[in-house]
């Protein structure tokens, strides 16, 4: 069991912080070199060397060629011909329709994610000619941010585009895509939308018509994992077809069969479990649980006695040999952290008396434990935990599990035999506007009394705490010291603040939002937003990028938030802010409803020794453009000046220097290139006053506006000033002391990641 779990932990470390840097090499070989003095003096240590080794090479490789199949370089944003099949239900974005793609007789190409605009109605499993373009695995680097390229890599994904032009080749009907499509369907028309999209979301695990205040209540209540296809479902369905097997047994099935009927319920259970996973589409989480079912139930078919903890290694052993890159994934986290919880409890603790509610008391205490096995995950992916999930999970896992789920897959089964459910589908979404409307009263009573800790995060510190914390707890209570250590640990993590800077520095941020920009500035005791990325129908940056951060920052309230101008790049975030996180005051341009001030040129304020001016827009004047009515901040600190000048103009460039007074000089160190290095930007007069400057662009990955131009990049080029562009380098974190020392550095350089390799750095 030791080596079995030496392979795992090296796979799981070697995903999320791979080799790829002399730093992490050199301590990879340390730690070899540890394990093999260890090894000679303890022989139990002899398997662990071996284990870690073959757990880092194999995974190491594994990612390696997944990087080396994805779209080469050459062929990005190309015209491609490609004879394509849809693989699942495709996902309605509104004004567009996502779906992932089988490549068919292609030499490279196997599976691609495509955006369909316009009026087609692609369907599951149809062929198709197509004419697309495509991106390489893509996605934003920020500290505590979801990495998107990661998870297209989990997922087979070569590349990522649109449709240009499109023919229908066949309709392919008889496929498990189009079933579920049809199962859809079905439930659409026998219910209110808002209501089927429950349905949906537990027969088949697609979460996708979920509006986003449905999905922020599952999360409020934490009981998002009730609600799609997860370890939970199939190991729930494989446990009923298992009862259900031996109960057969007892009721008189032991006179038509009188040996063991474990491994007939064992079989039985699988299938059931293959079955739901196919349901669900064969999803990497559909695959990952019927890998652990298969592990857990193996040892009955095969007649032989495995302790639960070597099945629960053999489990996550078999899972990361299927796809290391599992490891990278929250549900990996979660579900194998939760199983771990129960099974610490399954030994630490006892039910008691059933006549003296013990049953109660023990599910009681395994909702809360559950909670706090799963609060650090919880933090560390969301920067979130629902304090609301033991209460609410003590109702809604025996109503989902035990009488909703059930029922949902009696619904489907009397659909596909025939093509009716009437009664099942009424009586479970019944059930489930029950629960819903328990849960939502709920929620609403409680929001309000935990509003004071709704918005605290711990940051990176205080995560450590609590992680440390939670293993002590889940601890047998005959530990020695564990009291004292959880009560030490929690006055620490009191006492625990996220850093910042001294008295006269200042964090800045330039947060990696795409095509757009948002931008922090942390002193000492304030923290100000210039800008929020933008916001579209299904999500915005600032839930994507921004709040993670400040949530890793441990910042809990805005002081100031500073929108340069409303175009939806630079604001379409403002209300989520808003909603997420108390804001002191909203500046702008331009006065609009829930804008506290407009800012104007000779507008300043000092903050810990940092000053802050606006030099743009003046008092007065005619500006047709938005992009020129744009809030120019400078920032003055240590002797430094960064200049944060949004989207304005060369022609307001120099017509803002113009009009400064003699007496203001600029000399910039940090320059945020104006609109987001556009032809119509960074003139010479700008450049002039900033001869030092480190430059930054905040652009998209192959956007389709061209930024920052290449006219714009010989420009600054010629200055020799060091360039970062948040497209290749990631989120640019610049920490200025009160000395003037000035720090500059791109997440995506500090951070390597496998992703990494995708993206050529010399050129920004």
């Amino acid at each position: 069991m030791l080596a079995l779990c030496s392979f795992c932990l090296a796979v799981i470390v070697t995903i999320h912080y791979p080799p790829l840097d002399t730093g992490r090499l050199a301590i990879f070989c340390c730690l070899l070199a540890a394990l093999a003095v260890a090894a000679r003096f303890q022989r139990r240590w002899l398997p662990v060397l071996p284990a870690v080794l073959l757990g880092v090479l194999y995974s190491h490789f594994f990612v390696m060629q997944r990087i080396d199949n994805v779209l080469p370089k050459a062929l990005e944003q190309q015209d491609l011909a490609l004879d394509i099949t849809i693989s699942d239900v495709p996902v309605d974005r509104g004004h567009y329709r996502r779906s992932t793609a089988t490549v068919n007789h292609h030499p490279f190409l196997h599976k691609v994610l495509l955006n369909w605009y316009g009026e087609r109605q692609p369907a599951a499993c149809e062929r198709w000619q197509l004419t697309v373009r495509l991106k390489r695995p893509h996605g934003l680097a920020n500290p505590g941010a979801f990495d998107y390229a990661l998870y297209l890599l989990e997922q087979g994904i070569q590349g990522k585009g649109y449709v240009r032009e499109a023919r229908r080749l066949a309709t392919g009907r008889d496929c498990l895509g189009r079933l579920r499509s049809n199962w859809h369907d079905y439930l659409l028309a026998a219910l209110p939308e808002s209501q089927a999209v429950w349905l949906i979301a537990l027969s088949t695990g697609d979460k996708s018509r979920l509006t986003r205040e449905q999905y922020r209540l599952l999360q409020r209540a934490g009981i998002n994992h009730l609600f799609v296809i997860s370890g939970l479902h199939i190991g729930l369905a494989a446990g009923l077809v298992y009862g259900l097997v031996t109960g057969i047994r007892r009721i008189g099935g032991g006179l038509l069969y009188n040996g063991d009927w474990r491994p007939v319920a064992a079989i039985a259970a699988m299938l059931a479990a293959l079955a739901y996973a196919a349901l669900a589409g064969f999803t990497l989480p559909a695959q990952r649980a019927v890998i652990m079912v298969v592990v857990f139930l193996a040892g009955a078919v095969a007649g032989v006695s495995v302790s639960l903890w070597r099945r629960y290694w053999l489990a996550m052993t078999a899972v990361l040999l299927y796809n290391p890159l599992a490891a990278a994934n929250i549900g990996f986290a979660l579900s194998f952290a939760a199983v771990a919880v129960l099974l610490l409890l399954g030994h630490s603790f006892r039910p008691g008396r059933p006549g003296r509610l013990g049953h109660l008391r023990w599910l009681w205490r395994t909702q809360w434990m559950i909670a706090l096995g799963l609060a650090p995950f919880l933090l560390m992916f969301f920067g979130q935990a629902s304090l609301l999930a033991p209460i609410v999970n003590l109702l809604a896992i025996p109503v989902v599990s035990l009488l909703v789920v059930p029922l949902v897959l009696l619904a489907f089964l009397a659909w596909l035999l025939a093509g009716s459910a009437g009664w099942a589908v009424v009586a479970a979404n019944q059930l489930v506007q029950w629960l819903l409307g328990l849960i939502g009263a709920f929620d609403a009573v409680m929001q309000p009394l935990l509003a004071p800790v709704a918005g605290w995060s711990p940051g990176t510190p205080g995560l450590l705490i609590i992680t440390v914390m939670a293993g002590l707890l889940l601890m047998p209570p005959l530990v020695r010291g564990r009291a004292v250590s959880v009560a030490l640990l929690a006055l620490l993590l009191l006492l625990a603040e996220p850093p910042r800077p001294p008295q006269g520095g200042v964090f800045v941020d330039v947060i990696d939002v795409g095509q757009g920009l948002s931008v922090l500035l942390t002193t000492k005791d304030h923290a100000l937003l210039y800008d929020t990325g933008s916001a579209w129908e299904h999500g915005s940056m600032a839930e994507f990028a921004v709040l993670p951060l400040l949530r890793q920052r441990g910042i809990a309230a805005l002081d100031t938030l500073l929108l340069s101008h409303f175009d939806n790049d630079h604001a379409g975030g403002r209300e989520v802010i808003r909603q997420a996180l108390p804001v002191g005051r909203v500046l702008a341009s331009s006065q609009r409803a829930g804008v506290d001030k407009t800012c104007r040129r000779g507008d300043s304020w000092l903050w810990d020794g940092v000053r802050f001016s606006i030099l743009h827009p003046p008092a007065t004047g005619d500006f047709p453009a938005a992009n020129n009515q744009s809030c120019v901040l400078l920032v003055e600190a240590g002797g430094r000046q960064l200049l944060l000048p949004g989207d304005i103009d060369r022609q307001t460039e120099m017509a803002m220097l113009k009009s400064l007074p003699a007496s203001e000089t600029l000399d910039v160190d940090v320059l945020l290139a104006p609109h987001h290095g556009s032809r119509s930007s960074s003139s010479w007069a700008l450049l002039a006053q900033s001869r030092n400057a480190r430059v930054i662009f905040s652009s998209g990955y192959l956007n389709r506006y061209r930024h920052p131009h290449p006219s714009v990049l010989e420009r600054y080029r010629q200055g020799r000033r060091p360039i970062f562009n948040t497209a290749v380098d990631g989120a640019v974190q610049l920490a200025v002391s009160p000395d003037g020392g000035l720090h500059v550095e791109a997440f995506r350089q500090r951070y390597a990641d496998y992703p990494d390799l995708l993206y050529q750095r010399p050129n920004p």
